[in-house]
């Protein structure tokens, strides 16, 4: 019986996001009503709004590798990191 040992590769990608400073909006409308003498109700309705922009992205790339034969050995950590500020352009 014949066992087949092939080559393989294990990988394991992490990966995080910056995020720079970014500006928000919070808006409210309240409206109070009397009920009775002594008695009065309040509804509120809100909304916020928050935009994100990331900054860069880091990636870490982690895992094994082994040769036909062989005995399995880890990789070595591999980072990287991706801008991803838009940039701008302009024409004269």
């Amino acid at each position: 019986m014949a066992i087949f040992e092939g080559s393989w590769l294990h990988q394991v990608k992490n990966g995080v996001y910056k995020v720079g400073l970014t500006v928000g909006l919070n808006v409210a409308l309240g409206v109070q009503v009397r009920l009775t003498d002594k008695l009065r109700g309040f509804g509120e309705i809100f909304a916020n709004y928050l935009v994100l922009s990331p900054t860069n992205y880091d990636e870490t790339i982690t895992g094994t590798s082994k040769a036909a034969g062989g005995t399995p050995t880890p990789l070595l950590p591999l980072t990287m990191s991706h801008s991803l500020k838009k940039e701008r352009i302009v024409c004269i």
